[in-house]
């Protein structure tokens, strides 16, 4: 009796543990998905300390600009929640302007050098990382930024921006929008004047959206003016491109991979630790475009009776080609995989047995790189 009483109680216990440890793995995911989604949020902030920061140096004349001090670990929850299990930090890099050194991969349009106005470009980087309130990082977010400066209010506007993990083509990086930038002379195709006659400004090309310099006419009453107050003072010697150098777009493709790779590899750790406790395993489907693909963690393995109804536990996407796959993971973390499985296929007579390590292929049309999954274990290599 006394044998049989320890033993239930040590089947209790064990229940118990496991409970407990599918509690914490779901736990892990969701902290994981929570902290991504503070991470997306905090980003304009972060944008808006830089172009203050940028501004402020414009204004007060700096002789050079420097990128602004990191933004301090602060709670990632926002106003109204009292206690706040996140806290998210910013820090700044610049990565090229207009002047500035470096061979040139990009281009600005028809940049206005009138000078009172001397707009320019500038590329700066925004890594911002969100931590758990122990400290330990749960993710982490790089956005490219770019800035048109001028000499005068408001100094700095965003002008264009990417997130990092994209891959990034653009010959002509954040530019004016209503001007072809293959055709600069289209920006002043609805102006009706030459140059040597600039038009008045309620002439101008609506589509248009670059810095005008404006002169405006004052004659006293004489009539001199003609009633046209304000005529065209853009300098005529204004390059339709002005080449410059932005690291961010010289090293954007090369990120796109590692980015897909590290986000695959967290989510493989996911889907390890749903399949643990979800009573029938899990599977990691991937899908894949000629430019991007989309990850989704199941908390199933499509065997006999599994509810394929089921929603994902968490997805994620990217802008690389991922080779096709549908993961099979059971309870203990090993895998085997199937090429075209999907949902819709339903339940499989039979799980595929592993005979070799599975193989993913993460390509930007460039370059490539290649990472095993191993039979025995649920993990990016």
């Amino acid at each position: 009796m006394l044998a049989a009483s320890l033993f239930f109680v040590a089947i209790v216990m064990l229940a118990l543990g496991v409970t407990l440890e599918g509690s914490l793995a779901f736990a892990r995911v969701s902290a994981r998905h929570a902290a991504e989604h503070y991470a997306e949020l905090g980003l304009p902030a972060a944008r808006t300390a830089l172009v203050d920061a940028v501004a402020s140096q414009i204004a007060n004349h700096a002789p050079q600009l420097e990128a602004p001090p990191p933004l301090a670990p602060a709670a990632a929850c926002g106003d109204g929640v009292s206690s706040c299990p996140f806290t998210i930090a910013a820090s700044f890099s610049f990565a090229g302007f207009t002047g500035g050194d470096g061979p040139a991969n990009v281009s600005a349009t028809e940049l206005q050098t009138h000078p009172a106005i001397a707009e320019g470009r500038l590329a700066a980087t925004i890594a911002e990382t969100v931590r758990s309130a122990a400290g330990v990082p749960l993710a982490t977010r790089t956005e490219f930024v770019t800035l048109r400066t001028f000499s005068i209010p408001p100094y700095a506007q965003v002008d264009g921006i990417t997130d990092a993990a994209g891959a990034r083509d653009v010959p002509f990086e954040a530019d004016a929008g209503g001007c072809d930038p293959t055709a600069p002379a289209s920006c002043d195709s609805g102006n009706g004047a030459s140059p040597s006659t600039p038009a008045p400004a309620g002439l101008m090309n609506p589509a248009d959206t670059r810095i005008h310099a404006l002169s405006k006419c004052v004659d006293g009453g004489n009539g001199a003016c003609a009633g046209q107050i304000y005529a065209g003072a853009d300098p005529p010697d204004i390059a339709a491109q002005t080449p410059w150098f932005n690291a961010n777009a010289e090293g954007s493709k090369p990120y796109a991979i590692s980015a897909a790779v590290a986000n695959v590899g967290a989510l493989l750790d996911d889907a390890r630790s749903v399949a643990q406790t979800s009573g029938n395993g899990a599977t990691l489907l991937i899908s894949s475009s000629g430019t991007s693909f989309t990850a989704s963690v199941y908390p199933f393995r499509p065997t006999s009776g599994a509810d394929l109804g089921l929603a994902a536990v968490r997805t994620i996407r990217g802008t690389v080609h991922v080779t096709p796959a549908a993961i099979f993971i059971d309870s203990s973390g090993t895998t085997a995989s199937d090429a075209s499985w999907t949902p819709a296929a339903g339940a499989l007579d039979s799980e595929p047995r592993c005979a070799a390590d599975l193989q993913l292929t993460f390509s930007d049309g460039l370059t490539a790189q290649t990472h095993a999954v191993p039979c025995s274990r649920a993990q990016l290599q």
